[in-house]
Parts: structure tokens; C-alpha cells; sequence
């Protein structure tokens, strides 16, 4: 995941009986050398310190990554900027990122909103129970206010891949 420190990162979720997961997750080390093709996606925004907009970030599962990166750099880079993501997971524990969501929450305050969706059914709130369909979506857009001001939105994750 690249960030505006300019460190490339990556997000490997271990998958069980996954070949390429589980030796990226115990084999690779600091220092090895991997072959890998290009970015292909098209999940990149401009950047510009002197903006004011929001950005809606839709993400489920490891979808969250690419949307993760861009959240992370609008904050950083444009501090008149908000973002939403709205996150699906299957509950709690197996959400990719937990802890740096909570992290750049309490970094970003007000700037940041984060509504997590469970599968499982975890939640108290119906609203946040289920996978995040198009039904889903607008009760949470129409819940949350978002249509009023939103400047761009990117979705990624199930069968739509990333956008």
C-alpha cells in the first residue's frame, strides 16, 4: 500500500490453504526480492494541499487496501478534506485494518468517518448488518448525509473490483 511517505507497502491477508498467502506471510523476509507486474487499477486521485472536498471510500474485505491509501493521503495531504468509507467485513476480528482505522480515526477526528458493516450479523445497529449491496449502500449514504457535499467516490471489492 503506498502512502504519502512515499514507503511502498502491501497487504497479504492470510488465506487458509492459500499457496501465495501463506508464504508471503510466513517466508518472505526484509531484504528478499520479489518479481511483480505493474499496477492496474485505476484507484489513484490528485492530490492538492489547497482543496477542500469529500471523498467516499466503499471497501469489503482486503478491498479495503487500494481505498485505504487513498484515504490515508487525502488526510495527510489536503487537511480541508473528509473522507467516509464505509467497510464490509465479516465482523470485528477479521477486519483488514482494524487498528489503523481506529488510529486515524482518533488522528483525523471529524475529518474521518468510519462505518463498518458485518456479515456475521454482529452488530447491534440492523443498519450495520449484512454485506454492503446497493440497498445497503444508499440507507447508509441517506443515513450519514453523504449525497450533500460528496466530491469523489471509490469502490473496491466482490464481483465490481475497484473503481
Amino acid at each position: 500500500m503506498g502512502s504519502s511517505t512515499g514507503k511502498l507497502r502491501i497487504a497479504v491477508k492470510q488465506q487458509p490453504g492459500g499457496k501465495v498467502s501463506t508464504w508471503i506471510n510466513t517466508r518472505l523476509r526484509a531484504g528478499d526480492q520479489v518479481e511483480v507486474s505493474g499496477p492496474r487499477g485505476r484507484s489513484t486521485t490528485d492530490l492538492d494541499p489547497s482543496r477542500s472536498r469529500h471523498v467516499l471510500a466503499v471497501a469489503a474485505g482486503s478491498g479495503i487496501t487500494p481505498v485505504m491509501s487513498i484515504v490515508k493521503s487525502v488526510l495527510a495531504v489536503e487537511p480541508h478534506s473528509r473522507c467516509t468509507l464505509f467497510h464490509g467485513s465479516r465482523d470485528s476480528a477479521s477486519t483488514i485494518f482494524r487498528g489503523q482505522l481506529a488510529l486515524l480515526e482518533c488522528t483525523y477526528g471529524e475529518r474521518l468517518r468510519v462505518v463498518h458493516v458485518h456479515s456475521s450479523g454482529s452488530s447491534p445497529d440492523p443498519m450495520l448488518r449484512g454485506r454492503l449491496s446497493d440497498a445497503e449502500l444508499r440507507e447508509l449514504a441517506e443515513a450519514t448525509d453523504l449525497a450533500q457535499d460528496l466530491s469523489e467516490a471509490f469502490v473496491c471489492g466482490g464481483p465490481l473490483g475497484c473503481t
